[in-house]
C-alpha cells in the first residue's frame, strides 16, 4: 500500500517536470513567448492549489478513496486535452484542467499518512516518501526528453495519460480505505471556515506553512526559469538539460536522507532551520555567480541549486509534521489540504513571477531564492519556541 502512496504522491512532479525540457519546443510550435509556456506551470500548480481544500473536505466525508478517484478522472480530462491542443490557450486550459485534477493527489496522500502514523513516525515516513519522489524528480525530465526525441512532445502527455489510467485502476482495486474517523458535516462550508480558523490559531501550524510555501516558491521559479537560463541563455540541449534536472531528484533524496537520520538527534525545528541555511546558501553562490562569471555555463546554475533540491529534503516532511501535531483526526485531511494548497500556492507565485520579472537570470533567481528562505528561518524563530 505504501508504494501506492508514494505513486500517488509522486504524479504531482511527474506531471510538472516531464515536459520541462520540450517548453522551448512548445513556443516555436505555438508560436509564442517563453512567458506564455511558463504561465502553463503557473496554471498547473494554480489548479493543484486551489483543489485541494476541496479534496480534504471530500476525503474526510466520504473517504480517502472517493477523493482520489474524483481528482484522477478530473486529470485525465486535462490530460487528453493536452494531447490533442492545437493553441497554446487550449495547452495553458489543458494544464489548468490537469492541476485542478492532480490535487487530489496532493492533499488525499498527506492525509493517508497521518491516518495510520504521528508525530516523528509521521516524519519518518514523510522522508521516505521524500526520498521517493526524487526518483520522480529525477527521471521525468529525462523520460521527457527522450520521448520527445522519439516522437514529439505529444508523446509526453500520451505517456501521462496511460499513467493516469494506471493509477485509476490501482485507487479502485489496490488501495484500503483508511479514513476511520469520516465527519459527516465535513462539506460543510461553516464547517470547514471553522476548522480552518481553528486550525490556523496554531503557531507551529502557520511556521510550518510558511517555511513549506517559501521553499516552494523558491523551487518553482527554478523549475520555470530553468529551461530558458540553462538551454537560451547558458547553450545546453534538452537533451543535456534533462539530465542536469535530472540530478536535482538525486540531491532531494540525499537531504531525504540525512533528514531521516538527523531527526533522531535533533528536533524538528532545528532541521528545518538548517534546511533554510542551505537554501540561503544556494542563493548566495548564484548571486556570486552574476557578479564574479562573465561566461556563463551551465553547471554555474545548476550546481548552486543543487542546494536547495538538498534543503527541500529537510523542510518538507518536517514542515507538515510540526503543522499537524495538534491537529484533531477529524479535521486532518482538511489542515492537510491547507497546507498543501499554501505550499503550492507558493509555488505558483515563483512561478507566475518569472513572467511577470522582465529580467529572468541569474540574478532574479538568486533572490528568488535568498528572500524566501531567509524568511523561513524566521519564521521558525518567531512563531516556534527553542525546545
Amino acid at each position: 500500500m505504501f508504494i501506492l502512496i508514494i505513486l500517488l504522491s509522486t504524479v504531482i512532479y511527474l506531471a510538472t517536470d516531464i515536459y520541462l525540457p520540450a517548453m522551448p519546443e512548445l513556443c516555436n510550435y505555438f508560436k509564442v513567448s517563453e512567458d506564455s509556456m511558463q504561465l502553463s506551470i503557473s496554471l498547473f500548480i494554480l489548479g493543484a492549489s486551489i483543489s485541494q481544500i476541496f479534496y480534504g473536505a471530500i476525503s474526510d466525508k466520504y473517504g480517502r478513496k472517493v477523493g482520489l478517484i474524483t481528482g484522477l478522472v478530473a486529470s485525465l480530462i486535462g490530460t487528453s486535452t493536452l494531447v490533442f491542443a492545437e493553441s497554446a490557450d487550449m495547452f495553458n486550459f489543458g494544464r489548468l484542467l490537469q492541476g485542478l485534477g492532480l490535487g487530489s493527489c496532493i492533499a488525499v496522500p498527506r492525509s493517508i499518512l497521518p491516518d495510520l502514523y504521528s508525530g516523528k513516525k509521521l516524519a519518518t515516513y514523510g522522508s521516505y516518501m521524500a526520498m521517493a519522489a526524487p526518483i520522480v524528480l529525477s527521471t521525468a525530465p529525462i523520460i521527457g526528453a527522450y520521448i520527445q526525441y522519439i516522437y514529439s512532445w505529444r508523446g509526453i502527455f500520451q505517456f501521462l495519460l496511460l499513467y493516469s489510467i494506471c493509477l485509476i485502476g490501482l485507487v479502485i482495486f489496490k488501495l484500503p480505505e483508511t479514513n476511520n474517523f469520516k465527519a459527516n458535516n465535513a462539506t460543510d462550508l461553516k464547517i470547514i471556515k471553522t476548522n480552518i480558523i481553528k486550525i490556523l490559531s496554531e503557531t507551529t501550524y502557520i511556521a510550518g506553512t510558511i517555511c513549506s510555501s517559501a521553499v516552494m516558491f523558491s523551487v518553482y521559479f527554478y523549475i520555470s526559469s530553468s529551461p530558458f537560463i540553462i538551454q537560451n541563455q547558458a547553450g545546453a540541449s534538452y537533451i543535456e538539460y534533462s539530465w542536469m534536472m535530472g540530478a536535482n531528484g538525486i540531491m532531494i533524496m540525499a537531504g531525504a536522507f540525512i533528514n531521516k537520520t538527523l531527526i533522531k538527534y535533533f528536533s524538528l525545528n532545528k532541521m528545518i532551520k538548517i534546511g533554510a541555511l542551505t537554501n540561503l546558501s544556494c542563493g548566495l553562490l548564484l548571486l556570486a555567480v552574476v557578479f564574479f562569471i562573465t561566461q556563463l555555463s551551465p553547471l554555474f546554475v545548476v550546481l548552486p541549486c543543487f542546494l536547495i533540491f538538498i534543503g527541500c529534503g529537510f523542510t518538507f516532511s518536517n514542515s507538515l509534521a510540526i503543522c499537524l501535531e495538534k491537529v484533531h483526526k477529524n479535521a486532518l485531511g482538511v489542515a492537510v489540504a491547507l497546507f498543501s494548497t499554501v505550499q503550492m500556492l507558493g509555488g505558483f507565485l515563483g512561478s507566475y513571477s518569472t513572467s511577470l520579472i522582465s529580467d529572468d537570470g541569474v540574478l532574479s533567481l538568486s533572490l528568488a531564492i535568498i528572500i524566501p528562505s531567509t524568511l523561513s528561518f524566521l519564521s521558525i524563530k518567531i512563531f516556534i519556541k527553542e525546545e
